[in-house]
């Protein structure tokens, strides 16, 4: 039996429906390019419909449908085989490519699903005062390779706002913070130290005695948002019978450190931040201790992206100081 050639489209009816933009809604769902794909590469209609488990009269009729939708034959059926037609050959140039990308789009969904890819986007103020944040990176990228983890500088005051607006899914906190509407994770609890000029009377001393300090110019983290610092060196002072005189007050640890290199005056600093060396400047332990200064890591509380809890899950475990490798 000779094939049947496509009917001429155009100049004669054809009983074809014409192409149109309204059509055009309908035509390619991805089972529709599935199933023409499937005649595609096995060349006859019961073999294609056997590999999508259909019987073959429904296919052809979907095939047909298409067909009639588009205006243009796909399909030179033979008695043995399904030849394409140039309007065959292009759709199927193009199906191939939108069922590809339409197997990516499903892989990276459930990939990010569970947890193997996307992005988590970390706030922090000081690179200093969370030296186990490398560390926690490294192991992440071990776990979750195809995951990007994105760092943006903001100040410790603006991290909640930040997490509310979306603009970051974890911030790194020092202090006290209001944790009505977020997820805290302690990760360390340090104290208070202080930090002095190089060239200070005091340098030479492994502790000092903060009764010693009554007439010591301070530098000083502004009394604003989460952090409490504020609030704590004023009870160190306060405990030990005065209140600071305060010449500088300045956000952020690289400054104030910079203040106290410069012989500014001196200030109060978390001991976690004593990491970063900054030339001019030593740090000495005080008497009596400081109340505690946690180190936290915030997220929102309705949080579902996996990946935010398996950094903060990593920066735990680093900081618990029993790390075990990652394989």
């Amino acid at each position: 039996m000779a094939a049947r050639p496509p009917p001429h489209i155009g100049g004669r009816r054809t009983g074809l429906r014409e192409y149109t933009a309204d059509t055009v809604q309908s035509l390619f769902s991805l089972r529709d390019l599935e199933c023409f794909m499937a005649v595609v590469e096995h060349k006859t209609f019961s073999r294609a419909a056997q590999s999508l488990h259909l019987a073959q009269p429904p296919l052809s009729r979907r095939i047909a449908e298409l067909e009639r939708a588009l205006g243009a034959h796909l399909f030179i059926r033979g008695a043995r085989q399904a030849q394409l037609t140039e309007a065959g050959i292009a759709l199927a140039r193009e199906a191939r490519i939108v069922l590809e990308q339409a197997k990516l789009a499903e892989s990276i969904v459930r990939d990010t699903i569970a947890g193997k890819t996307g992005h988590v986007r970390i706030g922090y103020a000081s690179p200093s005062a969370f030296t186990a944040v490398p560390e926690a990176a490294q192991r992440f990228r071990k776990l979750h390779p195809r995951a990007t983890l994105k760092f943006v500088r903001y100040y410790i005051s603006h991290q909640n706002d930040a997490l509310r607006s979306g603009a970051i899914d974890i911030g790194l906190i020092n202090g006290w913070f209001d944790a009505e509407d977020f997820r805290a994770e302690t990760l360390q609890i340090n104290r208070l130290v202080l930090a002095l000029p190089a060239t200070h009377a005091k340098a030479r001393q492994p502790v000092i005695n903060v009764g010693d300090l009554v007439d010591e110019p301070f530098i000083e983290f502004p009394r604003s948002g989460p952090l409490g610092i504020h609030d704590l060196v004023r009870s160190v002072t306060a405990r030990a019978g005065f209140i600071p005189r305060i010449v500088h007050e300045v956000e952020g640890h690289s400054l104030v450190t910079a203040c106290v290199a410069a012989g500014l005056g001196v200030a109060f600093v978390n001991e976690a931040a004593v990491g970063e060396p900054t030339t001019g400047v030593v740090y000495r332990e005080i008497s009596p201790p400081s109340p505690e200064v946690r180190m936290t890591a915030l997220s929102r509380s309705d949080e579902v992206n996996p990946l935010v809890h398996a950094f903060v899950e990593q920066l735990k475990i680093v900081c618990s100081q029993d790390a075990r490798p990652v394989h």
